[in-house]
């Protein structure tokens, strides 16, 4: 077989392996969090990921971390559930769209 068609063979099957691993990735259950489990993704290690509730979805907001991280204006978001239908939850979905 020249190398040309070898090269598509293994293009190929990569291809499909990618296929066959982004439907997997759909198939897997959503993760439910408790408001103890999401506390811990508060900013304060800087291991973990700075996470964000809002309406039962959790975005990651790490790329905020100057807002969303210790001394940031938002820091008492993190790490918890915000639920309440106020102007600033639709100011940090629009913000977390971009960011998150």
């Amino acid at each position: 077989m020249a190398l040309g068609a070898r090269l598509l063979l293994g293009l190929a099957l990569l291809a499909a392996l990618i296929g066959v691993l982004l439907q997997l990735y759909r198939l897997r259950k959503p993760r439910l969090w408790t408001p103890e489990e999401l506390s811990v993704y508060n900013g304060t290690d800087e291991g973990l990921p700075i996470l964000l509730g809002i309406l039962g979805s959790v975005f990651d907001v790490t790329k905020g971390r100057s807002h969303y991280g210790p001394g940031g204006g938002y820091h008492h978001f993190s790490g918890s559930i915000f639920l309440t239908g106020t102007h600033h939850e639709r100011l940090f979905l629009e913000i977390l769209q971009v960011t998150g």
